[in-house]
């Protein structure tokens, strides 16, 4: 750990670093992904009961998490699906970030929901990454920094503007 810098990096799991949206299109074929009527966590399940071990990484992601680690600390902050209890969830996730990203299972935390990812910032240092504004709302009504990613690239040069403000 290089926390020298006081900086602690907490990185969204789905849609950040682990490529949701591509294995729910393979998977879930023509459904709407936005539409929470079309789908239910029990049909996904049931049709890849084990998505969590299977999926990819987004491009640039886990360059960008390795990269940040000599500016702070490394966590993954990631929730379970609320509607509908996913047998595994918790060891799947820890199992995919530890083998993609080479992290200790003890540093892949959970809200455990969405909303309660935001009682695990401390103060400004606390960073955020996360594909949903409602997430870093909150995270910043906490005291912390969010930073909403849209892709690895955009994400690096938000993260290298507060690393390294003119």
């Amino acid at each position: 750990m290089n926390n020298f810098s006081g900086w602690r990096f907490f990185w969204d799991m789905d849609g950040v670093l682990y490529d949701f949206d591509r294995l729910f299109r393979e998977v879930m074929p023509g459904v709407d992904i936005e539409n929470d009527d079309a789908w239910s966590w029990e049909q996904l399940h049931q049709k890849c009961p084990q998505m969590y071990l299977l999926g990819q990484d987004i491009p640039g992601s886990v360059q960008l998490f390795h990269d940040m680690a000599a500016h702070g600390e490394n966590f993954i902050l990631t929730a379970v699906p609320r509607r509908w209890s996913w047998p595994d969830v918790t060891k799947h996730k820890r199992t995919w970030a530890t083998f993609h990203l080479d992290i200790h299972p003890e540093k892949v935390r959970f809200g455990p929901y969405a909303e309660d990812k935001q009682y695990h910032c401390l103060g400004p240092k606390d960073v955020l990454i996360d594909d949903r504004v409602r997430n870093i709302q909150q995270w910043e009504c906490q005291g912390g920094t969010g930073i909403e990613f849209k892709s690895a690239s955009q994400a690096r040069k938000v993260l290298n503007n507060l690393l390294y403000p003119k």
